[in-house]
């Protein structure tokens, strides 16, 4: 057993700023092109609309550093802008990163 034990403490620094702003982008670039592809039809329109405002959402809760409820924000959405939102996240971020910050901020 050792007398001594040395640990490594690393701490992820997230410009949550820059994080919101780059998410933010990727979903209204997603909104417009859904919007191009269903010109015609009323409630899939609609229905993109509304995953973006959530989308949208989260950006505000991610540029105020609200990690936790940008999680929780993004679990409560319907499934495709769920995974659509969490898969840019996991492009800005990088997967491995993406799991240190929620192990961090968990």
């Amino acid at each position: 057993m050792a007398l001594v034990t040395v640990r490594e403490t690393k701490t992820a620094v997230v410009d949550w700023t820059e994080l919101a702003l780059a998410v933010e982008r990727r979903v209204m670039a997603k909104l417009q092109r859904d919007l191009a592809n269903w010109e015609d039809d009323l409630s899939m329109r609609e229905m993109f609309i509304a995953d973006a405002a959530d989308g949208m959402a989260v950006c505000v809760l991610l540029e105020q550093g609200k990690w936790r409820e940008a999680e929780s924000k993004i679990w409560h959405m319907d499934t495709a802008a769920r995974d659509y939102v969490w898969e840019f996240i996991e492009a800005e971020l990088g997967v491995d990163e993406l799991e240190f910050i929620r192990q961090q901020n968990g």
